[in-house]
């Protein structure tokens, strides 16, 4: 589970009078195993000392276990890198107990301003067969969103769109030419599943070749690894220390553009606390609808949340990919099956590799990338709010014939983005 201390806690280095009566609790009633300081690096962890950073805060009567627990709650204020970052952490306890009703005594703490389950959160896109590419092969996507009928993206001004995701392969041909930060912390820097490689090249990549692969924006990229190395009973999840502390760290990373092709059915008030300061620090947030629609049609996070720009899929007859899930949050649809990008290395083999994907996950990169265009153009200011890059998406997509003439649809959105719309002054 998640908690963040109150901003009355926020600027204090010692910890309010019910901090400890709260690690206490966890480590009675929900065996509590240790607590991290999400926005701490583990340099800050270590040149701390331990105990040490419990400061003014007495020991006296505690386990090791409380006593080092507290110690992280208490530096999670005191080494924050942010002031917007200061308090959060996640506490790690016995997988058996009730987490939602432990979260809901935690809330009426007075240190304590949210208190939440960490929710699963999952790819939102499937892999098909990987190929070498021979012969040129149509990006039937391009062509959709009208990528063809716009000047080729040029070196204006300065943009770079953060991807959170499975990593990248920085060796890709056509991902060389493309300036690229990439932090993966404490995992391998292997992109494991490819999800992120082919993500990226959506948005950035520069062909190297006559026959390789185009990006829609060409932008800069900053690159973070959430997903975590270790699969559960045979899938992977996003890690959710490390996705929480990228979501954190984009704050100060000058990235204008986020994408987000992972999705969860469970509402998480962390990942909702730290998407919102990023839509109110002038960051538009794009995240992928889901591909569970032939499952019951849920809703899925973080693309509900307010600010969101939420991103359904389309097939190659402009109908709703048949996975793509609806909804009311729906803001545009963007084609999501058969989406051609780039794919990681495997074996010795050093050819350039590609694939052919399904899934809402590489519809959403399309829209981030246009945007990230449309920024790097001058077509709209690098500086245009959230809400601002949304009103234009809305009013300028184009009506599919399913949308049956409504200007807006649970399964469509207000229509199909496009390019060439967009990039009218």
């Amino acid at each position: 589970m998640a908690a963040r201390g109150r901003r009355a806690f926020g600027a204090s280095t010692t910890m309010p009078s019910d901090s400890g009566e709260v690690i206490s609790w966890l480590a009675r009633n929900a065996g509590l195993k240790e607590i991290r300081p999400t926005f701490v690096s583990g340099a800050a962890r270590s040149a701390a000392g331990g105990r040490r950073a419990f400061g003014a805060v007495s020991t006296a009567g505690v386990s090791s276990k409380e006593a080092s627990a507290s110690a992280n709650a208490l530096l999670s204020v005191a080494a924050s890198p942010h002031e917007d970052l200061r308090g959060y952490t996640i506490a790690h306890v016995d997988p058996k107990i009730d987490v939602v009703k432990a979260a809901k005594k935690l809330q009426s703490a007075n240190s304590v301003a949210i208190a939440s389950p960490i929710a699963a959160r999952w790819m939102l896109g499937s892999a098909g067969a990987p190929h070498f590419r021979v012969h040129e092969s149509p990006q039937w996507a391009l062509d959709c969103i009208g990528f063809r009928e716009v000047p080729t993206p040029r070196r204006g001004a300065k943009v770079t769109i953060a991807v959170l995701d499975t990593g990248i392969d920085l060796r890709h041909p056509d991902l060389r030419g493309v300036r690229i930060n990439y932090d993966h912390g404490s995992m391998r820097a292997d992109d494991l599943e490819g999800h992120g490689t082919h993500v990226a090249g959506i948005i950035s990549a520069i062909a190297a070749r006559k026959d390789g692969m185009t990006g829609v924006s060409q932008c800069d990229l900053d690159v973070w690894k959430v997903f975590s190395d270790k699969k559960i009973d045979g899938e992977r999840y996003v890690d959710s220390d490390t996705y929480n502390r990228a979501l954190g760290l984009v704050l100060d990373s000058g990235c204008r553009v986020v994408n987000l092709s992972l999705g969860g059915t469970e509402l998480d008030e962390f990942e909702r606390d730290l998407v919102a300061r990023l839509v109110r620090r002038g960051v538009t947030v794009v995240a992928a609808m889901g591909n569970e629609y032939e499952e019951g049609d849920p809703k899925e996070y973080p693309a509900a949340l307010p600010g969101v720009i939420a991103v359904g899929g389309i097939d190659q007859t402009h109908d709703r990919a048949e996975f793509s899930n609806t909804g009311k949050h729906i803001c545009v649809v963007a084609p999501a099956v058969a989406i051609r990008s780039t794919i990681p290395f495997r074996g010795k083999s050093r050819r350039a590799r590609y694939a052919d994907w399904d899934g809402t996950s590489f519809a959403a990169p399309q829209v981030s990338g246009i945007i990230g265009y449309l920024m790097r153009n001058g077509i709209v200011p690098v500086a245009d709010t959230p809400a601002r890059i949304r009103s234009r998406l809305k009013s300028r997509a184009v009506p599919l014939p399913g949308m049956r003439g409504k200007r807006f649809t649970r399964a469509f959105g207000y229509g199909l983005i496009d390019l060439p719309r967009l990039s009218r002054r």
